[in-house]
């Protein structure tokens, strides 16, 4: 009975080679349904960890009547001290001011930061940053002090627009944060970027696994801090609101983000993601172009705002 599944001789290279490629596609079958198990833990724990965060954070708004006007304090000291300054009732720190100069003239391309500038003070890291562009760029200046006047007016043009206070604005700031989930609120400088967002450190973005709104700290032309809040904001209120099918929709929207990098010819992130912000269904679609136009909404002079906004001497 056993003789019939014994098959003709074969000679042995051919035999090895067939153990080899099979031993091959067992090694290849094995590590594809390794790989799809470990990518399917990866969703599972992307999933469960922005969730469970967006579920159970505690972020609470109180409210203060101070001198007769109503003050709001989030459990996030800096989120409120951000707030409260572009809403014109807080100012910026010595400390904050300074901060922001390192951190804007790090931007600068002509400039090689020397160690030991974080320790610097206000004054030294001036007299840095004025020779430097004395002694490079000395056809466009006749003079040290004309060259720390321009500089002076550069940087403060470039800290975080405040506004002058407006009850109305103030309150709107609030209402509207608090209705989005009262998700912290920070800026970008320093700050690693994290899934689910575009490379560039500097961008407004908001992070779904802190409940964060990040902001950019330099001002650029007629952009505001408020306005970059309200455009973040959207994505706070997706996740608040829908936490499971954010997060779902996030994962496949990046799946789809991934394969067009592959099949493109471009081979860059920032454009494949750009097509997010146009296709149906999309995470940035019904933030940029449902939730955030309702946002704004709210805000009915958020275009009149700009005439308000003063910058801190």
């Amino acid at each position: 009975m056993l003789e019939k599944f014994n098959s003709s001789p074969i000679n042995q290279p051919e035999a090895n080679s067939l153990e080899k490629k099979s031993g091959f596609e067992r090694v290849k079958e094995k590590a594809g349904k390794f790989l799809k198990r470990v990518k399917q833990v990866g969703f599972v724990l992307i999933l469960a960890g922005i969730i469970d965060y967006q579920l159970t954070h505690n972020n609470e708004i109180e409210s203060k009547n101070i001198d007769g006007k109503e003050i709001f304090e989030h459990s996030d000291k800096e989120t409120t001290h951000i707030l409260n300054y572009l809403g014109g009732l807080d100012s910026l720190s010595d400390e904050e001011r300074l901060k922001f100069m390192k951190e804007y003239s790090r931007g600068f391309d002509s400039i090689d930061i020397p160690d030991g500038y974080d320790k610097m003070t206000e004054s030294e890291t001036m007299f840095f940053l004025v020779n430097h562009f004395y002694n490079t760029y000395r056809d466009d200046y006749d003079s040290i002090q004309q060259t720390q006047e321009e500089l002076t007016e550069v940087i403060n043009d470039a800290f975080p627009k405040k506004y002058q206070y407006n009850d109305t604005i103030y309150k709107k700031l609030w209402e509207v944060e608090k209705e989005c989930g009262s998700p912290k609120i920070n800026w970008t400088f320093g700050r690693d970027r994290h899934m689910l967002s575009s490379r560039n450190d500097l961008s407004p973005h908001y992070n779904p696994f802190t409940h964060t709104v990040f902001i950019e700290a330099n001002s650029h032309g007629s952009n505001t801090q408020i306005e970059d809040i309200v455009s973040e904001w959207s994505h706070a209120k997706q996740f608040h609101d829908h936490p499971t099918g954010s997060t779902l929709q996030a994962i496949e929207d990046g799946i789809r983000t991934a394969k067009d990098i592959l099949k493109s010819k471009h081979k860059d992130y920032i454009i494949s993601q750009l097509k997010e912000y146009n296709t149906l269904g999309s995470l940035e679609y019904d933030a940029h172009k449902i939730i955030e136009p309702y946002i704004e909404n709210k805000f009915k002079d958020i275009k009149s705002i700009r005439s308000n906004r003063k910058i801190e001497e």
